[in-house]
């Protein structure tokens, strides 16, 4: 072929007008969508548990700082409330002359070892 005849074989196809192509037209249903691989599936499972131990653990920590609320309340309620002891008499401590009334009285025990105490 020569330099002409190829250059009027292109001239001859520009010229042409060019149609459609036919629509495609099959007798078949399109594939159905494949099933994910199980790995994939594995790793949705994997998220899913993921997101449900987050949830469980945010709500455990709702949960925490609403009891250190309740113990920091009951402790500033216990300083600011003073000693149990408030109100009740002062034991009064003993003098050796009332020491020695009551041993002599023999109305001190002593202990045996028993864990009784003697008269």
């Amino acid at each position: 072929m020569t330099k002409e005849e190829k250059k009027e074989i292109i001239d001859n196809q520009a010229g042409a007008e060019v149609s459609e192509p036919p629509p495609i037209t099959s007798s078949k249903t399109p594939p159905a969508p494949a099933q994910p691989p199980k790995e994939t599936q594995q790793a949705e499972d994997m998220i899913s548990k993921a997101n449900a131990a987050a949830a469980r653990q945010e709500e455990a920590n709702k949960k925490h700082e609403e009891l250190i609320a309740k113990e920091e309340a009951l402790k500033v309620e216990q300083t600011l409330g003073g000693q149990a002891e408030a109100g009740t008499p002062a034991a009064k401590e003993e003098s050796p002359e009332d020491y020695t009334k009551r041993v002599l009285a023999n109305e001190v025990g002593t202990d045996d070892g028993t864990g009784e105490k003697t008269p």
